[in-house]
Protein backbone atom coordinates (compact mmCIF):
# COMPACT_ATOMS: atom_id res chain seq x y z
CA UNK A 1 0.00 0.00 0.00
CA UNK A 2 2.63 1.96 0.01
CA UNK A 3 2.75 4.75 -3.11
CA UNK A 4 6.66 4.23 -4.09
CA UNK A 5 6.57 0.28 -5.27
CA UNK A 6 8.86 -1.89 -6.98
CA UNK A 7 8.93 -5.53 -8.40
CA UNK A 8 11.56 -8.20 -7.60
CA UNK A 9 13.77 -5.78 -5.62
CA UNK A 10 14.75 -5.52 -1.52
CA UNK A 11 15.24 -1.80 0.37
CA UNK A 12 17.13 -1.90 3.73
CA UNK A 13 15.98 0.76 5.02
CA UNK A 14 18.10 2.39 7.80
CA UNK A 15 16.36 4.84 10.17
CA UNK A 16 17.64 6.13 13.11
CA UNK A 17 16.46 8.25 16.03
CA UNK A 18 17.21 12.05 16.08
CA UNK A 19 20.91 12.23 18.42
CA UNK A 20 21.93 8.70 17.77
CA UNK A 21 25.53 8.19 18.09
CA UNK A 22 27.23 8.40 14.80
CA UNK A 23 29.46 5.14 15.52
CA UNK A 24 25.77 2.88 15.77
CA UNK A 25 24.79 5.06 12.69
CA UNK A 26 28.16 3.43 11.01
CA UNK A 27 27.93 0.44 12.45
CA UNK A 28 23.98 -0.49 11.67
CA UNK A 29 25.60 0.22 7.53
CA UNK A 30 27.98 -1.69 7.94
CA UNK A 31 25.94 -4.64 9.35
CA UNK A 32 23.53 -4.33 6.51
CA UNK A 33 26.37 -4.34 3.96
CA UNK A 34 28.02 -7.45 5.00
CA UNK A 35 24.43 -9.38 5.45
CA UNK A 36 23.90 -8.04 1.96
CA UNK A 37 27.38 -9.76 0.94
CA UNK A 38 26.76 -13.01 1.92
CA UNK A 39 24.08 -13.07 -0.83
CA UNK A 40 26.07 -12.39 -4.23
CA UNK A 41 23.15 -14.07 -6.00
CA UNK A 42 20.81 -11.51 -5.36
CA UNK A 43 23.38 -8.74 -5.12
CA UNK A 44 21.58 -7.09 -7.94
CA UNK A 45 18.05 -6.66 -5.85
CA UNK A 46 19.67 -5.40 -2.76
CA UNK A 47 19.85 -1.45 -1.76
CA UNK A 48 20.44 0.06 1.39
CA UNK A 49 18.75 3.47 1.49
CA UNK A 50 17.98 5.80 4.70
CA UNK A 51 14.47 6.78 2.39
CA UNK A 52 11.48 5.99 4.46
CA UNK A 53 8.20 4.59 2.83
CA UNK A 54 5.78 7.35 2.01
CA UNK A 55 2.25 7.76 2.12
CA UNK A 56 -0.58 10.23 0.49
CA UNK A 57 -3.21 11.26 3.37
CA UNK A 58 -5.71 8.48 1.44
CA UNK A 59 -3.45 5.44 2.19
CA UNK A 60 -2.81 6.71 5.58
CA UNK A 61 -6.74 6.65 6.44
CA UNK A 62 -6.82 3.30 4.57
CA UNK A 63 -4.47 1.74 6.86
CA UNK A 64 -6.32 3.04 9.96
CA UNK A 65 -9.26 1.51 8.70
CA UNK A 66 -7.58 -1.82 8.24
CA UNK A 67 -5.43 -2.04 11.39
CA UNK A 68 -9.00 -1.31 13.42
CA UNK A 69 -10.68 -4.13 11.32
CA UNK A 70 -7.83 -6.66 11.61
CA UNK A 71 -7.52 -5.76 15.37
CA UNK A 72 -11.04 -5.55 15.85
CA UNK A 73 -11.66 -9.50 14.63
CA UNK A 74 -8.23 -11.09 16.31
CA UNK A 75 -9.55 -9.20 19.87
CA UNK A 76 -12.60 -10.73 19.45
CA UNK A 77 -11.17 -13.91 18.75
CA UNK A 78 -8.81 -13.37 21.80
CA UNK A 79 -10.78 -11.31 24.42
CA UNK A 80 -7.76 -12.95 27.05
CA UNK A 81 -4.79 -11.41 24.98
CA UNK A 82 -5.81 -8.67 23.11
CA UNK A 83 -3.75 -5.70 21.29
CA UNK A 84 -4.68 -2.40 21.65
CA UNK A 85 -4.64 0.02 18.78
CA UNK A 86 -5.68 3.81 18.91
CA UNK A 87 -6.32 5.23 15.51
CA UNK A 88 -6.25 8.71 16.68
CA UNK A 89 -2.45 8.12 17.71
CA UNK A 90 -1.46 6.03 14.62
CA UNK A 91 -1.99 8.85 12.34
CA UNK A 92 -0.44 10.98 14.73
CA UNK A 93 2.77 9.44 14.20
CA UNK A 94 3.28 10.74 10.51
CA UNK A 95 4.96 13.90 9.84
CA UNK A 96 4.70 15.86 6.53
CA UNK A 97 7.71 15.00 3.89
CA UNK A 98 9.34 17.32 1.88
CA UNK A 99 7.56 16.44 -0.96
CA UNK A 100 3.97 16.43 0.17
CA UNK A 101 3.19 13.13 1.27
CA UNK A 102 3.87 11.61 5.16
CA UNK A 103 6.14 9.02 6.95
CA UNK A 104 6.15 7.92 10.31
CA UNK A 105 8.16 9.56 13.41
CA UNK A 106 10.70 7.16 14.89
CA UNK A 107 10.76 9.77 17.94
CA UNK A 108 6.88 9.42 18.53
CA UNK A 109 6.65 5.70 17.58
CA UNK A 110 9.45 5.79 20.68
CA UNK A 111 7.77 8.15 22.38
CA UNK A 112 4.70 5.99 22.79
CA UNK A 113 6.53 2.71 23.34
CA UNK A 114 8.16 4.24 26.20
CA UNK A 115 7.37 3.45 30.18
CA UNK A 116 7.59 5.44 33.09
CA UNK A 117 10.93 4.51 33.98
CA UNK A 118 12.42 5.46 30.48
CA UNK A 119 12.10 1.79 28.99
CA UNK A 120 11.42 0.85 25.59
CA UNK A 121 8.28 -1.82 25.13
CA UNK A 122 10.01 -3.73 22.10
CA UNK A 123 7.01 -5.40 21.45
CA UNK A 124 5.00 -2.23 21.73
CA UNK A 125 7.66 -0.46 19.54
CA UNK A 126 6.75 -3.49 17.32
CA UNK A 127 3.11 -3.19 16.87
CA UNK A 128 3.86 0.26 16.01
CA UNK A 129 5.84 -0.22 13.56
CA UNK A 130 3.90 -3.49 12.00
CA UNK A 131 0.71 -1.06 11.90
CA UNK A 132 2.52 0.74 9.01
CA UNK A 133 2.53 -2.06 6.96
CA UNK A 134 -1.45 -3.01 8.32
CA UNK A 135 -0.08 -5.78 9.62
CA UNK A 136 0.64 -7.71 7.21
CA UNK A 137 3.53 -9.33 5.97
CA UNK A 138 3.47 -9.15 1.97
CA UNK A 139 6.87 -8.59 0.75
CA UNK A 140 5.77 -8.20 -2.83
CA UNK A 141 3.05 -5.50 -1.56
CA UNK A 142 5.75 -3.81 0.95
CA UNK A 143 9.41 -4.93 -0.51
CA UNK A 144 11.38 -3.59 2.28
CA UNK A 145 12.94 -3.99 5.75
CA UNK A 146 13.18 -1.38 7.86
CA UNK A 147 16.20 -1.41 10.64
CA UNK A 148 15.34 1.28 12.91
CA UNK A 149 18.09 2.15 15.85
CA UNK A 150 17.51 4.27 19.15
CA UNK A 151 19.84 5.38 22.24
CA UNK A 152 17.88 4.04 24.88
CA UNK A 153 17.21 0.72 26.26
CA UNK A 154 14.77 -2.08 26.09
CA UNK A 155 12.63 -3.59 28.58
CA UNK A 156 13.82 -6.35 29.82
CA UNK A 157 17.24 -6.30 28.52
CA UNK A 158 15.94 -6.55 25.02
CA UNK A 159 18.71 -6.08 22.77
CA UNK A 160 16.80 -6.49 19.24
CA UNK A 161 12.82 -7.69 18.00
CA UNK A 162 12.14 -8.47 14.54
CA UNK A 163 9.14 -8.78 12.10
CA UNK A 164 9.06 -9.33 8.22
CA UNK A 165 9.47 -5.51 7.69
CA UNK A 166 10.84 -4.60 11.01
CA UNK A 167 13.45 -4.76 13.05
CA UNK A 168 14.35 -2.35 16.15
CA UNK A 169 17.45 -2.58 17.98
CA UNK A 170 18.39 -0.96 21.61
CA UNK A 171 21.69 1.30 21.09
CA UNK A 172 21.39 1.80 24.85
CA UNK A 173 21.60 -1.86 26.12
CA UNK A 174 24.03 -2.42 23.77
CA UNK A 175 26.26 -0.16 25.32
CA UNK A 176 25.48 -1.63 28.99
CA UNK A 177 25.93 -5.40 27.98
CA UNK A 178 29.47 -4.62 26.32
CA UNK A 179 31.04 -3.21 29.53
CA UNK A 180 34.19 -4.57 29.06
CA UNK A 181 34.66 -5.23 25.74
CA UNK A 182 37.33 -3.35 23.06
CA UNK A 183 35.94 -1.13 20.57
CA UNK A 184 35.93 -3.79 18.25
CA UNK A 185 34.24 -6.16 20.15
CA UNK A 186 31.38 -3.69 20.65
CA UNK A 187 31.27 -3.17 16.94
CA UNK A 188 31.13 -6.92 16.32
CA UNK A 189 28.58 -7.47 18.74
CA UNK A 190 25.96 -4.49 17.58
CA UNK A 191 26.48 -5.15 14.01
CA UNK A 192 25.57 -9.24 15.00
CA UNK A 193 22.59 -8.12 16.75
CA UNK A 194 21.25 -6.38 13.56
CA UNK A 195 22.21 -9.32 11.80
CA UNK A 196 20.63 -11.83 13.55
CA UNK A 197 17.46 -9.59 13.40
CA UNK A 198 17.79 -10.02 9.62
CA UNK A 199 17.98 -13.55 9.99
CA UNK A 200 14.66 -13.89 11.52
CA UNK A 201 13.49 -11.58 8.77
CA UNK A 202 14.20 -14.13 6.20
CA UNK A 203 13.20 -16.97 8.04
CA UNK A 204 16.82 -18.74 8.87
CA UNK A 205 15.27 -20.80 11.21
CA UNK A 206 11.82 -22.38 11.03
CA UNK A 207 9.50 -24.96 12.38
CA UNK A 208 9.87 -27.01 9.27
CA UNK A 209 13.18 -27.34 10.16
CA UNK A 210 14.51 -30.26 12.79
CA UNK A 211 17.87 -28.54 14.47
CA UNK A 212 15.43 -25.57 15.68
CA UNK A 213 13.93 -24.76 18.45
CA UNK A 214 11.07 -22.22 19.29
CA UNK A 215 12.58 -20.53 22.28
CA UNK A 216 11.36 -16.84 22.38
CA UNK A 217 10.94 -17.60 18.67
CA UNK A 218 12.69 -20.51 16.31
CA UNK A 219 16.45 -20.55 16.67
CA UNK A 220 19.14 -22.62 15.92
CA UNK A 221 20.87 -25.61 17.83
CA UNK A 222 23.98 -25.24 16.68
CA UNK A 223 25.91 -22.98 19.35
CA UNK A 224 28.23 -21.41 16.57
CA UNK A 225 25.33 -20.12 14.57
CA UNK A 226 24.55 -16.51 15.29
CA UNK A 227 20.93 -17.86 14.79
CA UNK A 228 21.45 -19.69 18.10
CA UNK A 229 18.72 -19.44 20.99
CA UNK A 230 21.52 -18.02 23.30
CA UNK A 231 23.26 -15.88 20.62
CA UNK A 232 23.80 -13.35 22.59
CA UNK A 233 25.89 -14.43 25.67
CA UNK A 234 29.30 -13.78 25.42
CA UNK A 235 30.40 -17.67 25.41
CA UNK A 236 28.32 -17.86 21.87
CA UNK A 237 29.70 -14.30 20.79
CA UNK A 238 33.40 -15.69 21.49
CA UNK A 239 32.41 -18.85 19.66
CA UNK A 240 32.17 -17.02 16.57
CA UNK A 241 35.15 -14.62 16.84
CA UNK A 242 36.88 -15.97 13.63
CA UNK A 243 34.18 -16.80 11.62
CA UNK A 244 33.96 -15.67 8.24
CA UNK A 245 30.39 -15.92 8.25
CA UNK A 246 28.71 -16.00 11.39
CA UNK A 247 25.58 -18.35 10.23
CA UNK A 248 25.76 -22.29 9.52
CA UNK A 249 25.00 -23.41 6.23
CA UNK A 250 21.52 -24.40 6.59
CA UNK A 251 20.42 -20.97 7.98
CA UNK A 252 22.16 -19.44 4.84
CA UNK A 253 19.90 -22.30 2.90
CA UNK A 254 17.10 -21.19 4.53
CA UNK A 255 17.10 -17.42 3.80
CA UNK A 256 17.91 -18.16 0.24
CA UNK A 257 14.60 -20.15 0.00
CA UNK A 258 13.18 -17.17 1.66
CA UNK A 259 14.68 -14.78 -0.26
CA UNK A 260 13.62 -16.53 -4.18
CA UNK A 261 10.09 -18.15 -2.93
CA UNK A 262 8.85 -15.44 -0.65
CA UNK A 263 10.20 -11.99 -1.76
CA UNK A 264 10.81 -13.41 -5.02
CA UNK A 265 14.15 -12.04 -5.62
CA UNK A 266 15.71 -13.07 -9.01
CA UNK A 267 19.48 -14.76 -8.48
CA UNK A 268 21.84 -16.29 -10.89
CA UNK A 269 20.91 -19.70 -11.41
CA UNK A 270 23.74 -21.82 -12.55
CA UNK A 271 21.72 -23.52 -15.59
CA UNK A 272 23.37 -27.00 -16.41
CA UNK A 273 22.46 -29.14 -19.45
CA UNK A 274 23.60 -32.23 -21.42
CA UNK A 275 23.95 -30.81 -25.12
CA UNK A 276 26.48 -27.82 -25.86
CA UNK A 277 24.37 -27.07 -28.59
CA UNK A 278 21.74 -25.80 -25.55
CA UNK A 279 24.30 -23.59 -24.56
CA UNK A 280 23.57 -19.88 -25.45
CA UNK A 281 25.60 -18.45 -28.37
CA UNK A 282 27.52 -15.61 -26.94
CA UNK A 283 31.54 -15.70 -26.59
CA UNK A 284 32.31 -15.92 -22.90
CA UNK A 285 34.13 -13.26 -21.20
CA UNK A 286 37.46 -13.06 -19.55
CA UNK A 287 36.46 -13.40 -16.07
CA UNK A 288 34.11 -16.02 -16.27
CA UNK A 289 36.43 -18.43 -18.53
CA UNK A 290 38.89 -17.97 -15.43
CA UNK A 291 36.56 -18.85 -13.04
CA UNK A 292 35.91 -21.92 -15.79
CA UNK A 293 39.33 -22.61 -15.65
CA UNK A 294 40.23 -22.96 -12.05
CA UNK A 295 37.06 -25.26 -11.48
CA UNK A 296 37.97 -27.87 -14.43
CA UNK A 297 41.77 -27.96 -13.32
CA UNK A 298 40.76 -28.72 -9.84
CA UNK A 299 38.28 -31.35 -10.89
CA UNK A 300 40.84 -32.80 -12.91
CA UNK A 301 43.48 -32.68 -9.86
CA UNK A 302 40.89 -34.73 -7.71
CA UNK A 303 39.97 -37.22 -10.44
CA UNK A 304 44.01 -37.51 -11.18
CA UNK A 305 43.71 -36.87 -14.88
CA UNK A 306 44.98 -34.77 -17.52
CA UNK A 307 43.66 -31.15 -18.18
CA UNK A 308 43.06 -29.85 -21.45
CA UNK A 309 41.88 -26.45 -22.89
CA UNK A 310 40.59 -25.24 -26.13
CA UNK A 311 41.61 -21.29 -26.03
CA UNK A 312 40.62 -20.78 -29.71
CA UNK A 313 37.24 -21.41 -28.42
CA UNK A 314 34.85 -18.45 -28.07
CA UNK A 315 33.29 -20.17 -24.98
CA UNK A 316 35.23 -22.49 -22.52
CA UNK A 317 35.99 -25.40 -23.72
CA UNK A 318 38.37 -28.13 -21.63
CA UNK A 319 38.69 -32.10 -21.69
CA UNK A 320 39.20 -34.03 -18.81
CA UNK A 321 41.20 -37.39 -19.54
CA UNK A 322 41.45 -40.13 -17.08
CA UNK A 323 44.04 -42.87 -17.08
CA UNK A 324 41.16 -45.31 -18.64
CA UNK A 325 40.47 -43.45 -21.37
CA UNK A 326 37.17 -42.02 -20.62
CA UNK A 327 37.12 -38.43 -21.20
CA UNK A 328 34.83 -36.04 -19.60
CA UNK A 329 34.04 -32.44 -21.44
CA UNK A 330 32.88 -29.13 -19.47
CA UNK A 331 31.82 -26.16 -21.91
CA UNK A 332 30.36 -23.20 -20.15
CA UNK A 333 29.40 -20.06 -20.99
CA UNK A 334 28.72 -17.30 -18.48
CA UNK A 335 26.16 -19.26 -15.76
CA UNK A 336 25.55 -21.77 -18.07
CA UNK A 337 27.33 -25.30 -18.36
CA UNK A 338 27.31 -28.26 -20.38
CA UNK A 339 28.21 -31.71 -19.40
CA UNK A 340 29.18 -34.70 -21.48
CA UNK A 341 31.57 -37.52 -21.23
CA UNK A 342 32.80 -41.05 -24.01
CA UNK A 343 34.71 -43.66 -22.74
CA UNK A 344 37.60 -45.44 -24.29
CA UNK A 345 35.88 -46.20 -27.35
CA UNK A 346 34.03 -43.38 -28.00
CA UNK A 347 30.53 -44.52 -27.01
CA UNK A 348 28.42 -41.85 -25.16
CA UNK A 349 28.33 -41.87 -21.67
CA UNK A 350 27.22 -40.22 -18.66
CA UNK A 351 29.94 -38.21 -16.39
CA UNK A 352 31.21 -39.52 -13.19
CA UNK A 353 28.95 -38.77 -9.99
CA UNK A 354 31.99 -36.52 -8.50
CA UNK A 355 31.71 -34.03 -11.58
CA UNK A 356 28.15 -33.47 -10.03
CA UNK A 357 29.05 -33.42 -6.36
CA UNK A 358 32.36 -31.02 -7.76
CA UNK A 359 29.92 -28.69 -9.52
CA UNK A 360 26.72 -28.45 -6.96
CA UNK A 361 30.06 -27.42 -4.60
CA UNK A 362 30.88 -24.79 -7.22
CA UNK A 363 27.15 -23.11 -7.03
CA UNK A 364 27.45 -23.49 -3.33
CA UNK A 365 30.26 -21.53 -2.78
CA UNK A 366 28.88 -18.99 -5.06
CA UNK A 367 25.46 -18.43 -3.66
CA UNK A 368 23.96 -20.11 -6.18
CA UNK A 369 21.16 -22.52 -6.56
CA UNK A 370 21.20 -25.40 -9.66
CA UNK A 371 18.78 -25.34 -12.68
CA UNK A 372 17.95 -28.30 -14.38
CA UNK A 373 18.08 -27.26 -18.10
CA UNK A 374 17.06 -29.17 -21.46
CA UNK A 375 18.20 -32.46 -20.06
CA UNK A 376 17.35 -35.25 -22.43
CA UNK A 377 19.10 -38.18 -20.16
CA UNK A 378 17.29 -39.50 -17.36
CA UNK A 379 20.50 -40.56 -15.87
CA UNK A 380 22.08 -36.92 -16.00
CA UNK A 381 19.14 -36.03 -14.51
CA UNK A 382 19.38 -38.28 -11.46
CA UNK A 383 23.10 -38.18 -10.64
CA UNK A 384 22.67 -33.93 -10.82
CA UNK A 385 19.29 -34.41 -8.27
CA UNK A 386 21.73 -37.03 -6.32
CA UNK A 387 24.46 -34.26 -5.84
CA UNK A 388 21.92 -31.50 -4.77
CA UNK A 389 20.36 -33.98 -2.38
CA UNK A 390 23.67 -35.11 -0.83
CA UNK A 391 25.12 -31.67 -0.38
CA UNK A 392 25.38 -29.92 2.77
CA UNK A 393 22.56 -29.22 3.30
CA UNK A 394 20.77 -30.72 0.81
CA UNK A 395 20.22 -27.85 -2.05
CA UNK A 396 16.60 -27.14 -3.63
CA UNK A 397 17.05 -27.14 -7.49
CA UNK A 398 14.92 -25.81 -9.75
CA UNK A 399 13.07 -28.09 -12.56
CA UNK A 400 14.06 -30.56 -10.99
CA UNK A 401 12.73 -34.37 -12.09
CA UNK A 402 9.25 -35.08 -9.45
CA UNK A 403 10.85 -38.87 -7.53
CA UNK A 404 7.36 -40.86 -9.05
CA UNK A 405 7.63 -44.50 -10.45
CA UNK A 406 7.32 -42.73 -13.80
CA UNK A 407 10.96 -41.49 -13.77
CA UNK A 408 12.40 -44.23 -12.12
CA UNK A 409 11.44 -47.01 -14.59
CA UNK A 410 13.20 -44.39 -17.16
CA UNK A 411 16.21 -45.42 -15.26
CA UNK A 412 15.85 -48.85 -15.50
CA UNK A 413 15.22 -51.70 -12.71
CA UNK A 414 18.77 -52.43 -12.24
CA UNK A 415 19.95 -48.53 -11.94
CA UNK A 416 22.37 -47.82 -8.70
CA UNK A 417 20.99 -44.09 -9.20
CA UNK A 418 17.47 -44.98 -9.14
CA UNK A 419 18.19 -47.10 -5.77
CA UNK A 420 20.43 -44.04 -4.37
CA UNK A 421 17.43 -41.57 -4.92
CA UNK A 422 15.09 -44.15 -3.27
CA UNK A 423 17.22 -43.98 -0.37
CA UNK A 424 17.47 -40.34 -0.38
CA UNK A 425 13.58 -39.79 -0.96
CA UNK A 426 13.46 -42.04 2.16
CA UNK A 427 15.28 -40.09 4.24
CA UNK A 428 13.95 -36.94 3.62
CA UNK A 429 10.31 -38.21 4.33
CA UNK A 430 11.69 -39.76 7.71
CA UNK A 431 12.78 -36.72 8.73
CA UNK A 432 9.71 -34.69 7.81
CA UNK A 433 7.41 -37.54 9.71
CA UNK A 434 9.82 -37.08 12.68
CA UNK A 435 9.39 -33.39 12.59
CA UNK A 436 5.77 -33.48 12.25
CA UNK A 437 5.32 -35.90 15.46
CA UNK A 438 7.27 -33.65 17.57
CA UNK A 439 5.32 -30.63 16.60
CA UNK A 440 2.15 -32.82 17.30
CA UNK A 441 3.75 -33.59 20.79
CA UNK A 442 4.62 -30.16 21.93
CA UNK A 443 1.83 -27.64 20.49
CA UNK A 444 -1.28 -26.85 22.65
CA UNK A 445 -4.25 -24.78 21.82
CA UNK A 446 -3.06 -22.15 23.84
CA UNK A 447 -0.39 -21.39 21.91
CA UNK A 448 -2.36 -21.94 18.59
CA UNK A 449 -4.62 -19.36 19.54
CA UNK A 450 -2.15 -16.64 21.03
CA UNK A 451 0.12 -17.27 17.75
CA UNK A 452 -1.98 -16.06 14.57
CA UNK A 453 0.29 -16.22 11.48
CA UNK A 454 -0.25 -12.75 10.62
CA UNK A 455 0.64 -10.94 14.06
CA UNK A 456 3.30 -13.20 14.57
CA UNK A 457 6.55 -11.23 16.41
CA UNK A 458 10.07 -12.16 17.39
CA UNK A 459 11.38 -11.26 20.78
CA UNK A 460 15.43 -11.89 21.21
CA UNK A 461 15.77 -11.40 25.29
CA UNK A 462 19.01 -11.08 26.84
CA UNK A 463 20.33 -14.33 29.00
Amino acid sequence: MTDNNSHNSLSFILKFEDGLDAKYKQWAQEAVEDFAALFPEFKNNFKITKQSPRFSEEIINLLRKKNEEILRIYNAEHPDNPIPFDGEKFCQMFEPAADGKYEISLEKQLSHATDQQGYVDMQKLLRSQRAEVGFCESPQMYPFVQIAVFSGCGQGNVRGISGRHHIAVAAGTCDLVTKGMSKDECKRYFKEIIMHELGHSFDATHKERTDCVDNLGWHDTDPSCLMYEYAYTREAFARRKNKKNPFCNHCMESMRQNMRETWRLQDRPLQVLDDEKELPQKPVDLQQRREWRTFARQLAAKMQADYEEDTKSSIFCATIKQKDGTCTKISAVDDNISLSAKDREGHKIVPEQQVFKALVEKARKNGQTINFGNIKTPEFKARLLIACMEATPPMNPTNAPELNNEFYDSLGADSMSARRLKLLQRKTTAQNSSQTISEAQTATPKTAQRTPKNLTVRRERGR
